[in-house]
């Protein structure tokens, strides 16, 4: 009795998002003797004709009537486990989607990074209504992107053309393109910006997001619930219009900025200025080194000062003037002493930036109060044969100022 009530308040939990888990998938026959005891008693006898084993065991709960999610990547691995060949797969991909997206009527979280393409199924439009989250790549095969004889199809025309539709509901926006067509990041791109309901996006891309129209449309757009925002390359100017109105941003992950030469200065003060103005809840936060100049220093200052949650900040590549790094380094170090919350426990500097040993001592001797920091330098070649930094270093370790460095 204890098991059977424990089982009917956990099963329904579970088997909500069952393919999320951090386990070996290929390993879970049970699993493939859940899912293929669920198909009818034509398919399955089609299916052993045909030389793949399958389940004929009655349920004790009806666990896909639970289920919120499809994962195409981890689906295709439990399929694997009872086919040996290609064409076995092939076979029991199109039953068990098809049977999948029928009973599974309110998919909130959809994972289309495999092989198969489920939004083509007719009942996906439907039953893709209720998506809040969804992760895909736009990978196609080597052949393919080499034939340039045969105009490819976007096969990601159709389904962003219904995330649209439902962009209200649509929380979890993450992608990785793969694929050098303008057509697909066109796309793309533009269905985004209708994406206004998002908490997260995440976008892995060759390219940045980046045309005239695209950027014109982009200023009208307003993303206020936006929590989590990385993106792999893109322009400091469209950062600033995807957060100026998101009060809830905590992470903006950005791993390349490109720099405009002529606006740099512009983009990169009104950059730190929206940050500081609406974004307090940030705690992780990567921005271009900005130009040595009084505003942007005064601007960084008050950023630090207002964003008492910053665990995590991290100066990309950006600014350079031959000469300037240890005037830059020394001011650096000067603000963030001074304005800095007892929240920051790391920072990681880009190669841009160098200490001399007197600013760095100075700075540590400010932060000793503070909770121990983390520092990551992309460059340390001003000081690693200086057994001075190294002495430095390893005091202020002893003294609990300085958690790790990779100096």
């Amino acid at each position: 009795m204890v098991n059977r009530l424990w089982c009917e308040a956990a099963i329904p939990i579970l088997w909500r998002k069952p393919w999320y888990y951090a386990i070996n998938y290929r390993n879970k026959v049970s699993l493939f003797s859940i899912i293929t005891s669920y198909l009818s008693n034509d398919v399955k006898e089609f299916l052993t004709e045909k030389g793949i084993k399958v389940s004929n065991q009655s349920l004790v709960f009806d666990y896909l009537s639970f289920c919120k999610s499809i994962n195409i990547n981890v689906i295709d691995d439990i399929i694997s486990i009872e086919s040996s060949t290609e064409y076995h797969r092939f076979i029991l991909k199109e039953e068990i989607y098809s049977f999948l997206i029928k009973k599974c009527t309110e998919i909130k979280y959809l994972n289309i990074c495999g092989t198969y393409m489920l939004t083509y199924l007719p009942e996906a439009k439907v039953h893709l209504e209720s998506l809040c989250e969804l992760t895909c790549n736009t990978w196609e095969d080597r052949f393919d992107e080499m034939n340039d004889d045969e105009p490819m199809e976007d096969p990601y025309t159709e389904i962003f053309e219904i995330l649209k539709k439902h962009a209200i509901t649509l929380n979890h926006f993450e992608i990785s393109l793969q694929l050098y067509s303008d057509k697909n990041y066109t796309v793309i791109h533009f269905s985004i910006l209708e994406f206004y309901n998002l908490k997260t996006l995440k976008i892995s891309s060759p390219v940045p997001l980046s045309t005239f129209k695209f950027d014109e449309k982009l200023e009208t757009v307003v993303y206020r619930n936006l929590e989590i925002f990385e993106v792999d390359s893109t322009y400091i100017y469209q950062v600033t219009c995807m957060i100026k109105n998101s009060p809830y941003l905590r992470e903006l992950r950005i791993h390349d900025y490109i720099l405009d030469d002529n606006e740099f200065n512009d983009d990169t003060l009104n950059l730190i200025r929206v940050i500081n103005e609406n974004c307090f809840l940030i705690e992780h936060l990567s921005i271009p080194v900005f130009p040595l100049l009084e505003n942007h220093l005064t601007e960084f200052g008050k950023l630090l000062k207002k964003c008492q949650k910053l665990r995590l900040l991290q100066f990309r590549k950006g600014y350079y003037e031959e000469g300037k790094e240890l005037e830059f380094g020394e001011n650096l170090l000067d603000v963030l002493a001074r304005e800095t919350s007892t929240s920051l426990r790391r920072i990681e500097i880009s190669h841009y930036i160098i200490f001399s040993l007197k600013a760095f001592e100075t700075f540590l001797e400010k932060w000793k109060g503070q909770p121990a920091i983390t520092i990551l330098m992309d460059e340390f070649y001003f000081c690693q044969n200086d057994d001075s930094y190294k002495k430095l270093i390893s005091k202020y370790k002893n003294e609990g100022v300085i958690k790790d460095i990779n100096m």
